[in-house]
């Protein structure tokens, strides 16, 4: 079979592979088997017919199972339903593993957008394959390379163990994380979370072929209290003491005590008000700068002032001259 050049990666096709565009896959032929194993970080959970795969079950017949789920995940693969054809190919490289099944696996995940997922798997499939199967993959370091325009290879650090590590929708383990992990480019909310300590929320921006560190520092409830600070008035900046957390909505772990709260936008008058934190304790307040009045502001005055003038030289324009007057003695008339 001659190979088909994809409209969109430019990755050449041959009959055993899905080596086209996803939305324009072809599944592989029957007669070259070409399977998928699961990703390493796979979220579907074994089914019933996994226990195949237990010892004691000739290898014949596993490989005959796998080979099954394989041609059902390959028509769902046709008629684009990534999600099961995903399921499915895990489900056989978790009975019979082959490194053929990683690719499979790796353009599922790529057709859902699931780049770094689909990247992670394609180098486990690099790793594991033969070289005679690689050399068969024409485009496929192009493919990488585009895969690894889309991801930003991400650390995570947490000064506990045990912590459970989420970027946007997906959990990523718990820490310590035995590795970097790859992950679809652009802003994403982080969150570690553990029992006994305050949760730790935040977005951070992942730029596409970069490397991100994300250290996060989670503080015991039994010794801290957690503030959250609101405002109605857009681009109002916080502070706590000496510490600027930043424009509001924000927050803060803080020490179980009393703390001095601070609201400022400019032109406005600041807001602040002081808050008692107990150990454990979470609280809310809301702090709103207040606009000047409009006799307050300077520019109100300036503008008066030259209203004003205005209006006095006005008034002595329109003014008439007064009658002139001379100085001197004058004789007084005698009346007869």
């Amino acid at each position: 079979m001659s190979p088909a050049r994809s409209p969109t990666l430019g990755l050449f096709c041959l009959s055993s592979f899905f080596l086209t565009s996803p939305a324009h896959a072809q599944a592989p032929a029957e007669e070259a088997r070409a399977w998928t194993s699961p990703v390493t970080h796979a979220t579907a959970a074994p089914d019933a017919a996994d226990h195949d795969a237990e010892d004691g079950v000739a290898d014949a017949d596993r490989e005959a199972r796998a080979l099954q789920l394989k041609e059902r995940a390959d028509e769902l693969f046709r008629t684009r339903e990534y999600v099961r054809a995903l399921e499915l190919y895990e489900r056989a490289h978790r009975i019979f593993p082959d490194a053929r099944l990683l690719y499979n696996a790796g353009r599922s995940l790529q057709a859902l957008g699931r780049y770094g997922d689909a990247l992670q798997t394609f180098l486990e499939f690099q790793r594991e394959a033969p070289e005679e199967l690689r050399a068969q993959l024409h485009g496929f370091d192009a493919l990488l390379e585009d895969l690894r325009g889309r991801v930003c290879e991400v650390r995570v650090g947490v000064n506990e163990p045990g912590a459970t590590i989420t970027l946007g929708s997906e959990v990523l383990g718990e820490s310590p994380l035995s590795a970097p992990r790859f992950v679809n480019a652009g802003e994403v909310r982080l969150r570690v979370s553990k029992d006994g300590y305050f949760p730790v929320e935040k977005n951070v921006v992942l730029r596409g072929g970069g490397t991100a560190s994300l250290d996060v520092v989670l503080e015991s409830q039994a010794r801290h209290g957690k503030l959250i600070v609101l405002s109605k008035v857009p681009g109002t900046t916080i502070s706590v003491g000496d510490l600027v957390l930043g424009q509001a909505p924000t927050e803060v772990v803080l020490p179980p005590g009393t703390h001095r709260v601070l609201a400022r936008k400019r032109e406005h008058d600041d807001a602040s008000t002081q808050v008692v934190l107990e150990a454990g304790q979470e609280r809310t307040i809301t702090l709103n700068p207040a606009a000047p009045a409009l006799y307050e502001r300077w520019w109100f005055w300036a503008g008066v002032g030259v209203v004003a003038a205005g209006t006095v030289v006005t008034i002595l324009a329109l003014q008439p001259s007064s009658p002139s007057y001379t100085d001197g003695d004058f004789t007084p008339s005698a009346i007869s």
